[in-house]
Formats: C-alpha cells, structure tokens, sequence
C-alpha cells in the first residue's frame, strides 16, 4: 500500500480488472437515463447550486476517468454522465446518473472525498459518498472550466487541476477554494500526486497538448516551478510519486 498524505491507494484485482473492463469503454444505459429525471437537483450545473446528489444503483455504464481505492477494498470511480460509483467489496458498484462529466476523484478515508469534472464541477462527501454536496470554485473560474485531477493531502487540504492553467487550493475542507498561480500559459493541467502536505508534482500539455508540462512545489503551491522531462512526450497525463525522489 503506497500512502499519499492521509490519501491511501491499494492496488488489487479489481483495480487492475476494472481498468481493463471499463475505462475508455463507452455503453448506453437505461438505467443511467432514468436516473437523470430523479436527479434533477443535482445533475444541473449551475455552479450556485449547493443541491445534494446521492448515489444509486445504476451501474458502470459511461467512460470512466479515474479511480481513488482504499486498502480496506472500500473504491470509487468516476466518470461521463454524472457517474459516481462505489464498491464496498472490490467489485460491486452504485453510482448517480446526470449529465456533468466527472474527471477526478480523491478520498482521505472512507467516508470523506472528492470529486472534480466539467463546469468547474467540484463535490464532497462525509458519509462514503452516499450523499455529495457541491462546493464553489472560485468566482474567477471560468464556468465551463474543466477540473481533471484532485488530490487530498490532509484533513481540510485539497488541490485540483484543470485546464486553461488552472491549480486549485483549499486548506478548509473545500469551504473556500483559492486559485493558485501556475506561472504558466495555454497548458492544459490533467494530473497531479503530493507526498505530504508541501511537495508535490503537476503535469500536463501546453501548445494543443504537443509540449509536455510537469510542474513542482515545495511550500504546498505557493511557488510552482518547471521541471520539465529531458525527452518529454507529447503530453503527459499520469502522474505518481511515493516519495520525495520517487
């Protein structure tokens, strides 16, 4: 078990099973279409509502972006259509239904998470994701924002990423989100991976994604830095460090 602040990660089987299965597999659901008509309150998404979404049975149907898993077995994954899915046995799932696209996810424990997408889309829960109360980003976010990562790294402290430079900071539980200064320009920001409370690592791509990006803190984001790759890819979109070094 690799541990990220108080964020656990566990790889198992299902892990590695639901990879293969489901990311970037698209199905159509009926279920997931119903849904949307009994979760109208929170599938909208005007960034002033603070409407409650809660997660239902309705299945693994759209593409999924990302997966946070506890070394309990207790996982979730989010993705297209509002899904936000769960298992509690490294297998079996709930999810909500909706229409925002949710592209990160990060839990402290199992009961408190995060969760990131379109719109400037930014939830929380307390109770495991039974119920998500949407959170504000910052008014000097664009409203068609895309959050792509999220990462907690202690009790009330959060980061996002997203595009259009956009690195997101909450050290209250989500209570204010401040926007934090990239010193970069057109890149898209997709990933990012703490080790403690004050280093961390962003990547992504700038230039249509044809230039790679990694960006490096040592005071929690308040300076950012470039540490760009010797030979970088065209982009990059992944990122994990278990250590200082690593």
């Amino acid at each position: 078990m690799a541990r990220t602040g108080t964020c656990a990660v566990s790889v198992t089987l299902w892990h590695i099973s639901l990879l293969v299965t489901f990311v970037g597999n698209y199905a159509e659901s009926t279920a997931v279409r119903k849904a949307h008509s009994t979760l109208e309150d929170y599938s909208a998404p005007s960034r002033e509502s603070s409407a409650l979404g809660r997660q239902t049975d309705v299945g693994l149907a759209s593409v999924l972006h990302a997966m946070a898993l506890l070394s309990t077995g207790e996982g979730w994954v989010v993705g297209d259509l509002d899904t936000i899915a769960r298992t509690s046995d490294r297998g079996g799932s709930s999810g909500i239904g909706g229409f925002q696209d949710w592209r990160g996810v990060s839990f402290q424990d199992s009961a408190v998470g995060w969760a990131v997408g379109s719109y400037a889309g930014i939830v929380r829960t307390v109770n495991g994701g039974a119920m998500w109360q949407r959170q504000m980003a910052p008014a000097s976010a664009p409203s068609d924002l895309v959050l792509y990562a999220v990462q907690c790294v202690g009790d009330a402290q959060v980061f996002a990423v997203g595009d259009r430079d956009t690195i997101l900071h909450t050290d209250d539980a989500g209570a204010t989100w401040r926007a934090q200064d990239s010193r970069t320009a057109g890149v898209t920001l997709r990933a990012i991976s703490f080790v403690d409370a004050v280093r961390g690592w962003v990547v992504g791509g700038g230039a249509g994604d044809t230039i790679a990006r990694v960006l490096h803190t040592t005071d929690g984001g308040a300076t950012w830095n470039y540490q760009d790759p010797v030979d970088p890819p065209a982009a990059l979109h992944t990122v994990y460090f278990t250590s200082a070094t690593t």
